[in-house]
């Protein structure tokens, strides 16, 4: 059973106490419960019925009736009949097989109007009384033609559901499997506006696999004859009724005509089900009661029967587990809140003097008050740094903006000190140089310039020495300067005012390049003569000349001519030219035998072959002439 409504259960607790002490409740009939089952919508005898569940568009009533959890209203007419009803069983479809495998869905124009459903509804009942599950079900129909025969499925796999294609495939199949302990009812009633039979059946034997147990586990009939304690009943309407939401039968009205509506309910409990929970509902039309009867039309409503009254829960149906209640989050996102649950109310947002952040980077010590965060004392941005301006954004906090102020770094060897990058910069360097190559000039950051003799190289101002070197804070002549420019194309002196004087000459000479032949001097360098001639008259080798070794004969894959017509594509290999693919000389025609002459090509010789020439009613086709000749005309049956 589930734990669902506990404070009805109570009720039922206290039944239970009663009857230990001998005072027994009276078991009362299905029909003796809440909802009227009356054949009609309205609550005309002072309780409850369907208008009190439902408003004028079907929906569900803001706040129910008290006891009932859980309703489904499934609209399937289409207003003036002006498109397809993609909720129709397709044939083969039937109660006993399972609901994947068995069931298909199909999109159909042209429902027969005694087996059309125009809206179904169902809702759950539990009798504060004795505790008792009680499901209540209804439908209407397009017209009451003919008796009429109802299937409503009570599901408990919520992923159950079947929609036709709106466009293309009429069909497909139904999604959900079916558990242990779905249940499905089957009623019978005549157009006169009586119900025959009433029969309940369980699904049992291992949930998919399992099967529709075909003995009833309990019948009923006509609620208007329903006796005392009677646990199912169902009736249908002795005269014309209107809904107050959107309906239309066979007529074009919103008048259901007798018959044309029916209503039942259910006593769980009484039953002795192990009841668990519901998802589905699905209410069908069939030919029969047969288990095995052609579905028809149907409608599928989602009907969740769980509700354990705890509005800090969310309830939900598990087929293996029964109904589950899982606990809400509470949580606003506002940590000036403490967030609680109240099982009548919902949550609470209570507020607290937590610590809390305003938002304000500027402020510290923030504390909630009134269900907000209130800003505390200002930030100290002081970085105590000269080079940074300091100051406050909210977004980000503190921020130290680096300025160009003046400053002192410390170092002597710096002038004109300024602030940048937050830090305090030297400036430029003190001009330390003496003049003199023959001192080293360098900066003491504690005392300034400093000037120390060195022997470093210098000029003496004749430019005919080299490796001149200081001495004694003096510049000193080195070695004579060799005015070998290493070039045989000039005439090498040297003047101790401009130093190394080159005169161009024409002697003759060797470039370096092997490609050039007769070299001589001219303009001071070495001037190449005319090119070898290296061209080996070979058209597969690629003639070059390398300027290290000269003349280069490199093999190629040029295009050639081989001489041979009955090569193609030849082209040159090895510094030779080889042919390439043989000509294709088929001609197409199985009358000629080709064959290739070197000389002059492709030739086609007349043959006598056996051949066909495309007429099937002539035998013994042969070549002749280069074409095939027809032999014999063959026999023939006449009718054939």
């Amino acid at each position: 059973m589930r734990s669902a409504m506990k404070l009805v259960r109570a009720a039922g607790v206290l039944a239970a106490i009663l009857t230990t002490a001998g005072i027994v409740p009276p078991a009362l009939a299905v029909t003796e419960l809440a909802l009227e089952l009356d054949g009609d919508v309205a609550a005309d005898r002072g309780g409850v019925d369907w208008t009190s569940l439902f408003d004028s568009a079907g929906r569900e009533q803001s706040v129910l009736p008290p006891n009932f959890y859980g309703t489904s209203f499934v609209r399937d007419f289409v207003q003036n009949a002006s498109g397809p009803d993609r909720t129709t069983f397709t044939t083969g479809s039937k109660d006993t097989l399972n609901i994947s495998t068995g069931w298909q869905c199909s999109r159909a124009n042209n429902v027969s109007s005694k087996v059309d459903l125009l809206n179904s509804y169902a809702t759950f009942y539990v009798d504060p009384g004795t505790g008792d599950d009680i499901v209540y079900f209804a439908l209407e129909r397009s017209s009451n033609a003919g008796d009429g025969n109802v299937g409503i499925w009570f599901l408990q796999d919520p992923t159950v559901s079947c929609l036709a294609p709106a466009t293309g495939p009429s069909t497909v199949s139904f999604t959900g499997n079916h558990f242990d302990g779905d249940l499905l009812i089957v009623a019978a009633f005549t157009t006169g506006g009586a119900v025959s039979t009433v029969n309940v059946y369980e699904w049992t034997g291992g949930n998919a696999a399992g099967h529709l147990n075909p003995s009833p586990i309990i019948t009923g009939a006509d609620c208007a004859r329903s006796p005392a304690g009677d646990p199912v009943c169902a009736i249908v309407n002795s005269a014309s009724l209107t809904p107050p939401w959107p309906t239309q039968d066979k007529d074009g009205d919103s008048i259901l005509n007798t018959s044309e509506f029916f209503e039942g309910g259910l006593d769980l409990t009484r039953m002795g089900l192990a009841f668990g929970c519901f998802n589905k509902v699905i209410f069908d039309t069939r030919s029969s009661q047969s288990l095995t009867a052609t579905l028809f039309d149907f409608t599928l409503g989602t009907f969740l029967t769980c509700n354990d009254g705890n509005a800090c829960t969310t309830d939900t149906c598990d087929p293996t587990r029964g109904c589950v209640f899982t606990p809400i989050s509470c949580d606003d996102g506002n940590v000036c809140t403490t967030d609680t649950c109240d099982a009548a109310g919902g949550c609470v947002h209570t507020n607290n003097a937590a610590p809390c952040s305003d938002g304000n980077a500027c402020t510290v010590g923030d504390v909630c008050s009134g269900g907000t965060c209130q800003p505390g004392t200002p930030r100290n941005c002081n970085d105590g740094n000269s080079c940074t301006d300091d100051s406050c954004n909210p977004a980000i906090g503190c921020v130290h903006t680096n300025n160009t102020a003046s400053c002192d770094d410390g170092n002597a060897c710096t002038l004109n000190d300024r602030c940048g990058g937050g830090v305090c910069v030297g400036g430029l360097a003190p001009n330390c140089d003496d003049g003199n190559v023959c001192t080293d000039d360098t900066c003491n950051p504690s005392t300034g310039c400093v000037h120390t003799a060195n022997t470093a190289p210098c000029n003496d101002g004749n430019a005919c020495t080299t490796n001149d070197t200081c001495s004694n804070r003096g510049c000193v002549g080195g070695p004579a300067l060799s005015c070998d420019d290493g070039n045989v194309c000039t005439d090498d002196t040297c003047n101790p005012a401009t130093g190394c004087f080159h005169t161009n000459n024409t002697a003759p000479c060797s470039d370096g390049n092997a490609c050039t032949t007769n070299d001589r001097c001219g303009g001071g360098r070495c001037v190449g003569g005319p090119s070898p001639n290296c061209d080996d008259g070979n058209i597969c080798t690629t003639d070059t000349c390398d300027q290290a070794t000269g003349c280069v004969h490199t093999n190629n894959t040029a295009p050639c001519d081989d001489g041979n017509v009955c090569t193609t594509n030849d082209a040159c290999r090895g510094g030779g030219c080889v042919g390439g693919p043989a000509l294709n000389c088929d001609d197409g025609n199985a009358c000629t035998d080709d064959t290739c002459n070197s000389a002059t090509g492709c030739v086609h010789t007349n043959n006598t072959a056996a051949c066909s020439d495309g007429n099937s009613c002539t035998v013994g086709d042969v070549c002749s002439g280069g074409r095939c000749v027809s032999g014999t005309t063959c026999g023939f049956v006449a009718g054939q």
